[in-house]
């Protein structure tokens, strides 16, 4: 197990690399100051962990998309009337009330 040490303002992180996978474990207050750092590393593929008192809490990971939405999936099931379209003078009574 290969593992590289990042000085951090004056604080040792340990960061292990195991089976290719990149593993940084970054304090709250750490995390705030360099989120956006934190966010293309594990954007790239690097496990990111947030601590709190050297306490993990939190991993940042990639977001990943899902796929697209598929249209017509209910075609044949919905039956819209003719007459969808067209007011309706209950409705227009419950909005407006009746006209004088």
């Amino acid at each position: 197990m290969k593992q590289e040490f990042l000085i951090i303002h004056t604080q040792w992180v340990r960061m292990s690399k195991k089976k290719g996978t990149d593993k940084m474990i970054v304090n709250v207050s750490e995390a705030k100051a360099k989120l956006s750092k934190l966010i293309d590393m594990a954007y790239q593929g690097e496990e990111v962990i947030i601590a709190k008192n050297n306490l993990p809490l939190v991993k940042l990971v990639a977001h990943k998309m899902k796929s697209k939405r598929k249209l017509g999936q209910m075609k044949g099931q919905i039956i819209i009337p003719d007459d969808f379209l067209e007011e309706d003078e209950e409705v227009n009574v419950m909005f407006y009330g009746e006209e004088e």
